[in-house]
């Protein structure tokens, strides 16, 4: 998309709005197609993606702009029921509303400096503008000091999610300025907390704290106590959700703290165990706990290197390991379900009785690759997650395969 040209919003939620909706009644106001849109963004972790590689700070800002703008698009577009094509101006003013009302100070005048009224889209665009010029940061030596600013966007599209289902009502602005604040500071007691998990802090989590207490939002009391945080730690019973309710919300801090604990590319066993305690207490289950586990190290893996992150291969091993054997684990009891999935595609079967005897030609490599992940991405555990499409090839699929599969899947 080229954000050069004028209205780039408007045709942004014009292609956005005009998709059909595939999601089913039931999922319409729940959490859960919140996380499916806003987890593979990398808004959630701070770090904004595309399929590209760029990571110059430009880049980086427009990558997202877009990320965001999609992501509020998307929101209201799970929810909203009209189809008439007043949808499209609604949602552009909808979003503008919640700008104005919550980053006032980011909000333009309805008018140019001539006096002429500026449309919704265009009102929308310097919004997008101001938000993340004064939020991304790129530093390529740490990818971890811009972590919190950055990861500001997911409590926006977070928090414009609850201001739409409650119709654009104004008089709940002055609760979401609170709620922003404080799951501003909750994210700090959860990165001191994670910090902590092993007894040591080392300095990766130190940066990724310091541009939390760096952050003008919080005030200096606040910025006090999370220093006492980080230098002591603090007890995961401290931790309280105010919003409790909110199943994304709870995957966001929880994710958070995995984002926390692998920023030093080391995953202990006092580690493994304080994720496990803090997602009990947050009445996560061990699916949502897995689940998350293998989110943020597949992120990490398909976007390691338009990420920057460390260029340490064995630390990249590492994490590919953790997530082969978490899906391994995670796949292990949906046996008669991958069979049934590979089997209603007869492509696919062709394909899997020629890979076992001859090599593959590059055509069939891709669509072989695509279709053994669908095949798992379709089981219901993961209707919700993104798989690491460019790392998952079709030789890696089938190792962690049950053998019950393959050989039924072979007869």
């Amino acid at each position: 998309m080229d954000l050069s040209k004028n209205n780039w919003f408007r045709k942004l939620v014009h292609d956005l709005l005009s998709e059909e909706v595939l999601l089913p009644l039931e999922y319409m106001y729940s959490d859960e197609p919140v996380y499916h849109i806003i987890q593979p963004t990398g808004l959630m972790y701070g770090l904004p993606t595309n399929s590209g590689k760029a990571t110059a700070c430009d880049k980086t800002k427009e990558m997202a702009k877009v990320q965001l703008a999609a992501s509020m698009v998307n929101i209201y577009k799970i929810s909203e029921q009209n189809q008439s094509k007043s949808k499209y101006d609604h949602c552009l003013k909808m979003i503008y509303s919640f700008y104005k009302g919550l980053y006032p100070d980011l909000t333009p005048s309805a008018k140019n400096w001539i006096g002429k009224s500026r449309d919704a889209s265009t009102l929308c665009e310097i919004v997008f503008d101001k938000r993340i010029s004064k939020l991304i940061q790129v530093d390529k030596q740490n990818i971890w000091s811009c972590f919190f600013n950055n990861s500001q966007l997911f409590i926006d599209v977070f928090l414009f999610r609850l201001y739409y289902i409650a119709s654009g009502d104004d008089t709940l602005l002055e609760y979401l300025r609170q709620q922003k604040d404080e799951i501003a500071f909750t994210s700090l007691k959860v990165i001191a907390a994670a910090a902590h998990a092993n007894k040591k802090v080392v300095k990766e989590e130190r940066h990724l704290f310091d541009v939390f207490i760096n952050n003008k939002f919080l005030s200096n009391e606040k910025k006090r106590i999370a220093l006492e945080y980080l230098e002591h730690g603090i007890g995961i019973q401290k931790i309280t959700m105010e919003n409790s309710d909110s199943w994304v919300l709870k995957k966001f801090f929880l994710e958070l703290a995995i984002v926390t604990i692998w920023s030093d590319q080391v995953l202990d066993d006092m580690e493994i165990q304080f994720i496990k305690e803090f997602a009990q207490m947050m009445e996560l289950g061990s699916a949502d706990r897995e689940l998350s586990l293998l989110a943020v190290e597949g992120f990490f893996i398909e976007f390691w290197n338009s990420l920057n992150l460390a260029a340490d291969r064995l630390s990249l091993d590492v994490i590919q390991e953790s997530f082969l054997n978490r899906l391994n684990y995670m796949i292990s009891s949906y046996d008669h379900e991958i069979i049934r999935n590979i089997k209603s595609n007869e492509e696919l079967v062709c394909l899997f009785s020629k890979a076992s005897t001859s090599e593959l030609d590059s055509e069939e490599r891709f669509s072989f690759n695509h279709g053994l992940i669908k095949a798992v991405e379709s089981l219901p555990v993961f209707r919700f997650i993104h798989l690491p499409e460019t790392f998952l090839d079709y030789k890696k699929i089938l190792k962690i395969l049950p053998k019950k599969v393959v050989q039924a899947v072979l007869l």
